[in-house]
């Protein structure tokens, strides 16, 4: 038995959706917590193809993609083993992928230097929204230029391919960082005040990012922090064509974003980006997500400074109007924490000492052992043990006053 299966992307995080069983206009919800609405036409699409459903007969509904990707709605794009042809670049092996496509560690010929190389996916190349969307984020990086934010160094487009060459960036993500253990207090106020600085130029180039999370934010060889995937930016000066986002849609990673951005992504401004700045601080010290009515560091640890609590009570606050109006606000804060070392200090917790024996406990055990052993002697030689008369059991017996008995213990007495 097969049937035809539509297949409709999540505008947010580009998982493929069947959509054959709803009407236009239904709303279905993504597995990335977005709501969208589904899009249908009578005529058969590319996307169309027929499904069987027979078990071991699946047989991908697009190219590249996986059998298993039709129930899971992932994409699962097989890679290709001969990269495209892009001239001035040999892409070398794939580094990551995700729902814009697939990044490329590359050499730059030129200059024989490694890049990453970011292609959209072929089958969108069709879809207007998403070439907008792929052309938006290289125009978003080359408004910027800040040591902390992933350089672009070309775009174009070769053999239909769209492609996007950046800075390519070794080390691994904050995430990865954070999933090693909790930071340092130092540590993780010197990197966020990295990235809020970064965050701050950026909005003064008016440029908003909407989806910081710590996967989006790279370290390099020498650990510097860069922001990166400006794939849902937007961008509030220049040309039209930048304002993509539909009216009263939700885009970016719902743990880390601003209550208005569930509601409305397109009419947000930077203080979406600062709430999810605090988002990621507060999971770096914690390592939990601030989710209801949390708790601020110090209720949480005592070990850590008051002086953090406000920043969380300002920067993660319901109603954007009551946030700061600029990210440089959290990094002028922390960076003078930074300047009172005992408070700095005092925000470590201590460590506890392993494989060290407690010898003082031994002595002083050791001691009272003797002590008792001591008095126990003195006390058995003060007593002298009186042997009964050989009738003395027999008597007790008769007289059924006195049952179980130690007898000897019973008429033992001091000699005097």
């Amino acid at each position: 038995m097969s049937h035809f299966e539509r297949l409709q992307a999540c505008p947010n995080c580009f998982r493929r959706h069947d959509v054959s069983i709803y009407i236009s206009g239904q709303k279905i919800t993504c597995t990335c917590g977005i709501r969208f609405e589904v899009v249908r036409t009578e005529t058969k699409t590319g996307a169309d193809k027929p499904v069987s459903t027979k078990a071991g007969e699946n047989k991908p509904a697009l190219p590249g993609l996986k059998a298993s990707s039709l129930k899971s709605g992932i994409d699962t794009r097989v890679v290709p083993s001969t990269p495209p042809d892009i001239p001035g670049y040999a892409l070398r092996e794939v580094v990551g992928r995700g729902g814009m496509g697939e990044v490329w560690r590359a050499e730059q010929i030129s200059l024989k230097r490694t890049v990453a190389v970011k292609l959209l996916p072929s089958d969108f190349e069709s879809a207007p929204e998403f070439v907008s969307r792929f052309e938006k984020e290289a125009s978003a990086l080359a408004l910027l230029s800040h040591p902390n934010i992933v350089q672009v160094v070309d775009r174009g487009i070769a053999g239909g391919r769209y492609y996007i060459v950046m800075e390519y960036v070794s080390g691994p993500s904050l995430r990865e960082k954070m999933s090693k253990g909790r930071l340092a207090l130092k540590e993780a106020i010197q990197l966020i005040s990295g990235i809020a600085r970064a965050v701050d130029y950026m909005h003064s180039q008016g440029v908003i990012h909407r989806d910081l999370k710590p996967e989006n934010i790279l370290s390099d060889a020498m650990g510097n922090l860069k922001v990166a995937d400006f794939g849902l930016a937007g961008i509030q000066r220049g040309p039209q064509e930048f304002a993509l986002t539909a009216t009263a849609v939700a885009m970016g990673s719902m743990n880390y974003m601003a209550p208005e951005q569930r509601k409305d992504a397109k009419r947000v401004d930077n203080r979406a980006d600062i709430y999810a700045l605090g988002v990621i601080f507060y999971e770096m010290l914690t390592g939990e997500l601030p989710v209801g009515c949390f708790k601020l560091p110090s209720e949480r640890e005592r070990y850590f400074p008051k002086g953090l609590d406000e920043v969380f009570s300002q920067v993660l606050q319901t109603n954007p109007e009551a946030r700061p109006a600029r990210a440089m606000w959290i990094a002028d804060v922390l960076e003078t924490l930074l300047q009172q070392p005992a408070q700095v200090k005092r925000g470590q917790p201590r460590k506890r000492r392993h494989g060290r024996f407690p010898w003082w406990l031994l002595a002083a055990l050791l001691g009272g052992l003797l002590a008792y052993v001591g008095f126990a002697s003195s006390k058995r030689e003060d007593k002298t043990e009186v042997k009964l008369p050989s009738n003395a059991r027999e008597f007790v017996k008769k007289t059924g006053e006195i049952q179980n008995v130690n007898l000897p213990k019973l008429f033992e007495f001091p000699v005097s």
